[in-house]
């Protein structure tokens, strides 16, 4: 991967957080080239998917957990909801989503749960 500098945190819009694809992973923005905007449909494509990502993160806007989650999901820190389509066929195998931490879950579950799961989603 590319390596991109991070601008000052004065410079973040959404302060404390800065959402912002991989460099280098083939993602191209929509109207902001370089973060996405937490509670802001933003239009986006790749080479093989077009659509659009609404990211929402308690604690960052205006809104309260309720509004962002609503009522039964108040421990909700982050949801990310996508729609789009793919430009092409692309097995479900072959695909791959997720976020890079800078360093380990303080209370990550234990390994038998992630084992568990990934053998339901891997069939």
């Amino acid at each position: 991967t590319q390596q991109a500098s991070i601008p000052d945190v004065a410079e973040w819009p959404d302060r404390p957080v800065l959402l912002r694809p991989e460099p280098g992973c083939g993602v191209r923005l929509h109207g902001s080239p370089e973060s996405i905007r937490p509670g802001v449909v933003q239009k986006f494509e790749t080479d093989i998917f077009e659509g659009s990502i609404l990211v929402r993160v308690a604690g960052v806007g205006s809104s309260t957990p309720e509004e962002q989650f609503g009522p039964e999901n108040t421990s909700r820190k982050m949801q990310h909801i996508v729609q789009g389509r793919f430009k092409k066929q692309v097995l479900y195998k072959d695909l791959r989503a997720g976020f890079e931490l800078g360093r380990p879950l303080d209370s990550a579950p234990p390994g038998w749960i992630i084992g568990g799961i990934n053998a339901i989603v891997q069939r």
